[in-house]
């Protein structure tokens, strides 16, 4: 029989358990009766699993990358062209791990990459400053958070890498006047 109860200075539950003939005490590390009661059960499953030699439930095996990613990819309602084009990006970095194996600072890892390579590209030609910037990684990492999401939903997951991670400021690439522009400003100034 399994029962719960408190101690006077812990908000922790704990579960006591009689099993033939032996006590078995122990915290169920959550302050939620009803979990606590769930646990506790559980945890008498467990003894009568060990004593009639039952092998435990398995959890659902946690695969690599890129499998849940197609995975994920077909699941969608709408095919999405650009998920898969962003997705070959990430899954060079992401592509020989285990889901369970990603955690934020791999997160925050690959967009410091993506924001250095981005950086690294020279002035397109014919295209304005302004518009060579980061919403392309942002998009990305949203991409990341999403599947995770789904992967957290289909509980291959407990918890997403992408949350904290902060989106980089778009606007972040400011043009760096040259030295022509500058003397056209003076210059400019200097006639009123």
């Amino acid at each position: 029989m399994a029962s719960i109860y408190r101690l006077k200075n812990s908000k922790n539950w704990y579960y006591c358990i009689t099993y033939n003939g032996r006590k078995y005490q122990g915290s169920t590390k959550t302050t939620d009766k009803q979990s606590a009661k769930l646990i506790a059960e559980a945890r008498q499953t467990d003894l009568a699993r060990e004593e009639n030699k039952i092998p435990a439930l398995k959890k659902k095996s946690i695969g690599n990358f890129p499998i849940l990613w197609e995975e994920y990819l077909k699941a969608q309602v709408v095919p999405d062209v650009r998920k898969r084009t962003a997705s070959n990006h990430f899954l060079p970095v992401f592509g020989n791990k285990r889901l369970n194996g990603i955690a934020m600072p791999d997160i925050r890892s690959y967009q410091l990459e993506r924001k250095l390579e981005l950086m690294s590209l020279g002035k397109n030609e014919g295209k304005r400053e302004a518009e060579i910037n980061f919403r392309s990684v942002n998009y990305e990492i949203a991409i990341l958070r999403s599947f995770f999401n789904y992967c957290i939903e289909k509980k291959y997951i407990d918890k997403n890498p992408c949350e904290g991670v902060k989106k980089l400021n778009e606007l972040s690439r400011l043009k760096t006047l040259s030295d022509e522009d500058i003397s056209k400003l003076v210059v400019g100034g200097q006639t009123s």
